[in-house]
């Protein structure tokens, strides 16, 4: 219903609100002079007691007046003082809030014709200094009620004009008094600050010589902050070169790695291989023990054959030329299986040489 309230740099900024689009309900009471309902709202919505009912133009968009409740009902006649003391309770700077005329709530009441001393008084308990402020036509309160006297001033208006040029002669004589005093205060101070002036010179002289030797000692701690600054180019250039060995020794090392992965590949290739030879050779070792086996096997057999031969000695003569014919043959058939056993432990003997290497 109302613009929502803007907090900037920690400062309140204030609400405003439409006078024909969205006028707070408590503006609308005070405008009807429904009294009882302005002062329930007050104390229920604070936030409406201190937003602001503007009116734009509509072309122009230009500001045609702007009031807070508290203006509005300073515009009005015999309007409670529970509501402005309550009005002023909840927002007490709406006492010194200016319209758009630069009138405050005591202008407006004393231009309306509804001021009244207690009126008057609420307001100024709220802001004194509302008696010597001027509206953008440079009135004070005071003079606008001196302009509405030639037009017939009553009894009312006769004692707030009395105690409000009261308060503004009041406020004056504080002023000069405040002025009187500043000037004695014044010379005092100039007197005080010739003093001042002649041991700041001195302090001066003395900070300028402590300013040459501070120069020349930071002259110093220059030159050595540069020649640090050399020495630290220097090991940043050493850095960057250790970084670049450090970098080609870790391309290296990487490529070092990638061998010996190959290498590792290749010793678990070979060890396939001797696993395979391995069995190749104890195949062959088998089948060289079974040859051997069934070699032997015959020559006991030719043997026992010879015996046998040799102790029939008579009638089996030709048999026994026959059998010795037969073992010759069976001996130069051992000598041939002879030869192939150390043929064939040669050829082992070199499988085992190429295995071990």
């Amino acid at each position: 219903k109302m613009l929502p309230s803007q907090v900037s740099g920690g400062t309140r900024r204030p609400l405003e609100a439409d006078f024909y689009q969205n006028p707070t309900d408590l503006f609308r009471w005070i405008n009807y002079r429904r009294w009882d309902g302005a002062l329930e709202r007050a104390q229920t919505h604070p936030e409406d007691v201190r937003t602001w009912i503007v009116h734009n133009d509509r072309a122009t968009n230009q500001l045609l007046w702007r009031h807070l409740p508290i203006h509005l009902c300073c515009m009005q006649s015999n309007v409670p003082l529970e509501l402005i003391d309550v009005l002023l309770k909840v927002y007490p700077e709406g006492a010194e809030c200016q319209d758009h005329e630069g009138m405050t709530p005591l202008h407006l009441c004393c231009l309306k014709g509804g001021v009244t001393e207690q009126l008057a008084s609420l307001l100024l308990i709220r802001n004194p200094s509302a008696v010597c402020t001027a509206d953008r036509y440079n009135r004070t309160p005071l003079d606008i009620l001196k302009e509405s006297a030639g037009n017939g001033a009553n009894n009312s208006k006769h004692s707030v004009m009395r105690m409000l040029s009261g308060l503004e002669n009041h406020l004056n004589r504080l002023k000069q008094s405040v002025q009187g005093k500043e000037s004695v205060h014044l010379d005092a101070m100039q007197k005080s600050t010739a003093s001042e002036r002649i041991a700041s010179q001195r302090v001066i002289m003395r900070l300028e010589k402590e300013l040459e030797t501070t120069k020349s000692v930071v002259s110093k701690y220059q030159a050595e902050i540069d020649s640090k600054n050399e020495l630290e180019h220097d090991f940043e250039v050493k850095i960057q070169s250790l970084q670049r060995k450090t970098n080609d020794v870790q391309t290296e090392k990487e490529s070092l790695q990638e061998t010996i992965k190959k290498l590792h590949e290749r010793i678990v290739s070979l060890q396939e291989q001797q696993s395979v030879h391995d069995g190749a050779v104890s195949e062959a070792q088998s089948r060289l023990q079974a040859e051997n086996r069934q070699l032997h096997d015959k020559v006991r057999s030719f043997k026992l054959d010879a015996s046998t031969a040799r102790a029939m000695s008579g009638a089996l003569e030709d048999k026994l030329k026959s059998h010795v014919e037969m073992e010759q043959e069976a001996n130069a058939k051992i000598l041939e299986l002879e030869s192939s056993l150390q043929k064939a432990a040669a050829v082992r003997k070199t499988m085992e040489e190429k295995f071990r290497e």
